[in-house]
């Protein structure tokens, strides 16, 4: 079933750790992201159930527990964009997010970070 990625984010937890997150092919991750979790064949990753045409495999859902879990630690009660910032810097850096570290760079000009 097609949801959106905050949606998603939010029970991640209730979703099987071999599952995949696959979301909107060309789309920027955001809440409202088309997304679907599906279950996959865990040595080869395809897809064992239908898939809209649309959509690509982004991240397997223990990856997507582990970044949730991450942000939750740090943030006891984590934004919806919160969560999609922690998914979004672990896709681009293959890391946690550390949100204090972000928010340093953010409020201090002469780090050259813009938001």
């Amino acid at each position: 079933m097609v949801k959106t990625l905050g949606a998603l984010l939010r029970e991640i937890d209730r979703h099987h750790w071999e599952d995949s997150l696959f979301v909107e092919a060309d789309a920027r991750l955001s809440a409202s992201t088309r997304s679907q979790v599906v279950k996959t064949d865990p040595y080869t990753l395809e897809p064992l159930e239908p898939v809209e045409p649309a959509l690509r495999r982004l991240l397997s859902v223990q990856d997507v527990q582990g970044i949730v879990s991450n942000a939750r630690q740090q943030v006891a009660s984590a934004t919806v964009a919160q969560l999609i910032e922690a998914l979004q810097y672990y896709v681009f850096n293959d890391a946690f997010v550390d949100f204090a570290a972000t928010a340093t760079r953010r409020s201090d000009p002469a780090s050259g970070q813009r938001d």
